[in-house]
């Protein structure tokens, strides 16, 4: 599923196979376009087959020791003509019989503001957002580790007016 910007929750475009989940996503649009959207998810364990000889098929299936939820949402227009969005995701991870993890808890709050390109015009777009939580040091620790983390992303560019429409761009990430 792809959340927002994108930077965050997204599908994975460019591999094999896709990853999946279980779970509800309930998403809402207003009588002004203003989008809520909130979701709970278990994300699939594939099941791998040990024995390469008996071809047997196996059901892959979740663990609901892992789950991945969030909340977003984004107003039809801001006050001042652009648009934005304000965001909140959890990730919980403990350990089951047979699966060892770093027993994650993060969580992730952010928001993002842009103004969408237009020949002969300024627009921007930036992007913050936090991440906090705990985890275990390795799958066999039970030392656990705080952890804080941060995004930054400023984009700036001017479209000028002509056949193939370049851009003038200023961009940082952190």
């Amino acid at each position: 599923m792809d959340v927002g910007s994108c930077r965050f929750v997204a599908m994975n475009r460019f591999q094999n196979t896709l990853n999946a989940f279980t779970g509800i996503d309930w998403q809402w649009i207003g009588a002004d376009n203003g989008q809520f959207r909130t979701f709970y998810t278990l994300p699939i364990q594939r099941l791998i087959d040990d024995s390469t000889l008996d071809n047997e098929p196996a059901f892959d299936r979740e663990h609901e020791e892992v789950s991945f939820w969030g909340l977003y949402y984004s107003p039809a227009i801001l006050p001042w003509g652009d648009n934005g969005e304000v965001y909140l995701f959890g990730l919980d991870e403990e350990d089951v019989v047979d699966m060892a993890t770093r027993d994650r808890e993060f969580y992730t709050a952010g928001f993002r503001l842009y103004r969408e390109a237009k020949k002969g015009s300024f627009d921007y777009r930036i992007e913050l957002a936090y991440q906090w939580g705990d985890s275990h040091s390795s799958t066999a620790s039970t030392v656990d580790l705080d952890h804080f983390a941060r995004f930054q992303h400023l984009k700036i560019d001017y479209t000028f007016d002509t056949p193939m429409s370049p851009q003038l761009l200023f961009q940082r990430r952190r």
